[in-house]
């Protein structure tokens, strides 16, 4: 008489099926957290850009000439933005068609209506040969006129200010125009 032992175990497609599921549902995971993730470094940049914006026309409100802080060309808002790989010091914005950098003048301006200043970097967006760590403030053509712009990673709705998307760099533009 022979008697068998039976054993349990899982078999290797049961294993499989446990490692698919596993798999797809990690990726629902990612995807989520991205968004999310995204949502928050919008909500944070345009919390800053409201805080430049009111600085900006309390400044105006407040000179001599009732006109906004003058500069010549896009100047990163903020001060302490440090040198890392993918930036240089003092600089918010490198892509194809040039850089953007902090004006010392222009925060000296700023810093004659206030104690301190509105938070300068904000998250790190790379797409492409396009690297975004700021908030830029720059003229219209006429020199009077100024506009806040800042960038979001991917097609997102702008809280404040017209859109401009990008889809070479998936990156989206806002521009508030300062009145």
């Amino acid at each position: 008489m022979t008697s068998r032992v039976s054993q349990r175990g899982f078999t290797i497609v049961e294993l499989l099926i446990v490692i698919v599921i596993i798999g797809i549902l990690a990726s629902i995971t990612v995807v989520a957290y991205n968004g999310v993730r995204d949502r928050a470094h919008a909500s944070q940049t345009l919390s800053s850009v409201d805080a430049w914006e009111k600085l900006i026309k309390t400044y105006k409100a407040t000179s001599s000439d009732g006109k906004y802080p003058a500069v010549s060309v896009e100047t990163c808002l903020g001060e302490n933005f440090p040198a890392d790989s993918d930036f240089p010091v003092n600089q918010c914005v490198t892509s194809p068609s040039g850089t953007d950098s902090v004006d010392p003048s222009l925060m000296a301006k700023l810093k004659t209506v206030t104690s301190s200043l509105p938070a300068g970097p904000t998250p790190i967006i790379v797409s492409g040969t396009t690297k975004v760590r700021g908030i830029v403030y720059m003229p219209v053509g006429n020199g009077v006129d100024y506009i806040i712009a800042y960038y979001l990673r991917g097609d997102q709705a702008c809280g404040r200010g017209s859109k401009a998307y990008m889809s070479a760099q998936n990156l989206t533009a806002c521009m508030v125009t300062l009145l």
